[in-house]
């Protein structure tokens, strides 16, 4: 048994590290694939095994926060949004300074319907990249998720003006408007929004 934190546990950790990383390619659900469809049976024998391996680099080096995001990301592609969200509250706690972990704990935050630890997450993010449109959009769903649509659309707004090609950011607008101008109830997760949406199509139009 290797003593953690030692120079063979990290030695070790940085080879279960790279497996774990290989097991995860191209099945994580990051910016760029958000529509991705639930894994197969395969995918989710690799990605429990990846799971297995960052786990096993945690009891290596205890405060490894990147295996702690990895843990995030897989779990939440098999389907389990709290321990997604736990991971990355963790991974934050080890490295505060690092927006991507802020981000996709906000994110995650938002799926369970936390919108509190959303914008506290989204937040932090913006300490470090202000006037990051999509952070910046981030913040607005937040504040919708609260049941604070006048802060969001002064959000979203100043969103759109950070950068008035983001479709994401306008179709974000266009929904706060919505709501606003129906005075319907906010949604107050991200699956509420997404059926709000599917209801008003015509919001895009």
């Amino acid at each position: 048994m290797l003593a953690p934190n030692s120079p063979e546990a990290r030695k070790e950790a940085q080879k279960l590290w790279e497996k774990a990383c290989a097991l995860t390619n191209d099945e994580l659900i990051l910016h760029e694939n958000q529509g991705r469809r639930p894994p197969n049976f395969l995918v989710r024998i690799r990605l429990k095994r990846a799971a297995k391996l960052f786990g096993q680099v945690l009891e290596l080096v205890p405060n490894h926060w990147n295996s702690m995001w990895m843990l995030g990301k897989v779990v939440q592609r098999l389907g389990d949004e709290r321990s997604a969200f736990d991971w990355f509250a963790k991974a934050w706690d080890q490295k505060p300074g690092n927006v991507n972990v802020a981000r996709e704990a906000a994110l995650s935050a938002m799926h369970l319907g936390l919108a509190r630890h959303a914008i506290e997450y989204c937040e932090e993010a913006l300490k470090l990249e202000p006037n990051e449109p999509g952070l910046v959009c981030n913040l607005a769903l937040a504040f919708l998720h609260e049941g604070k649509p006048e802060q969001a659309l002064e959000t979203a707004q100043k969103a759109v003006r950070l950068d008035a090609n983001d479709k994401v950011s306008e179709n974000v607008l266009r929904i706060i408007q919505h709501i606003i101008g129906n005075k319907f109830p906010c949604p107050q997760n991200s699956a509420e929004l997404e059926a709000y949406c599917k209801k008003h199509r015509e919001i895009f139009r």
